[in-house]
């Protein structure tokens, strides 16, 4: 059985970015599990609840086929936290799939695993990647099957994006 690791933070989340890519690959028989820099409950920016199954640091990149980093105000927590720049490195490195959405693609720029890498983010952060060398792309879903990095610009791909996931893995 194939495992998704969704990373998002406590508090703002997007929550169309977790939840339909979510439902996507358990319709599929994916098992899901939600991190969050701690393990209690996270709050989405549009009123959703959900109790993470792992912290942060707790995370073995051993035990994922797949990272996703959730996008929204929140994902500012994992923009220059060590331990998400690791997982990001670590998922880059084993060739598995590392995939963000929205804001949070800033975390994998700061992260250098965007360096080369096609990509795309929320409009706000598109500097940010550039920056960290990033080939900056204005499709809406980016997939650089080189480095198996997949990137989406915000909440309106999230259904997409979850469908891409699914694709890969």
């Amino acid at each position: 059985m194939k495992t998704v690791g969704f990373i998002i933070s406590n508090q703002n989340f997007r929550d169309e970015e977790l939840f339909y890519p979510l439902d996507i690959l358990e319709a599929k028989g994916i098992k899901n599990i939600i991190i969050s820099l701690e393990k209690k409950e996270c709050f989405g920016k549009l009123g959703a609840k959900i109790e993470p199954d792992l912290a942060l640091e707790d995370v073995n990149i051993n035990d994922f086929d797949a990272i996703v980093f959730v996008g929204g105000a929140g994902c500012r927590d994992f923009w220059y936290n060590n331990i998400a720049h690791k997982i990001c490195q670590d998922m880059k490195n084993s060739k598995k799939l590392l995939a963000s959405i929205c804001s949070s693609v800033a975390t994998l720029a700061y992260a250098g695993v965007l360096n080369g890498v096609r990509a795309n983010s929320f409009k706000t952060e598109r500097e940010i990647l550039k920056d960290n060398g990033a080939i900056l792309s204005d499709d809406g879903l980016v997939f650089d099957e080189k480095h198996k990095i997949l990137t989406a610009n915000g909440p309106e791909m999230a259904k997409d994006f979850g469908k891409k996931i699914l694709e890969i893995l």
